[in-house]
């Protein structure tokens, strides 16, 4: 997936390693890089888009707040 002008090539591991060690903008940089998936796959479950928004950002914050504790990011959904 492209990541925006300016960030450098960088894999999911080493952005959530950079979150781990408290930068923000690898932060930023992965939920640029998930958040339409996130927000499309509970658009599928919800079909309601303020309740999709909010299920997707609720689910970056959790992401946030567990980022010690993840092993991988991206997982396909079939």
């Amino acid at each position: 997936m492209p990541v925006r002008p300016g960030w450098p090539e960088i894999n999911e591991q080493q952005l959530i390693q950079q979150v781990r060690e408290g930068n923000h903008e690898a932060f930023r940089e992965l939920v640029q890089r998930h958040m339409k998936q996130a927000y499309n796959v509970a658009y599928g479950l919800l079909t309601d888009h303020d309740d999709a928004d909010d299920v997707s950002q609720e689910a970056f914050v959790k992401v946030h707040r567990n980022i010690h504790s993840i092993t991988f990011f991206r997982t396909r959904i079939a």
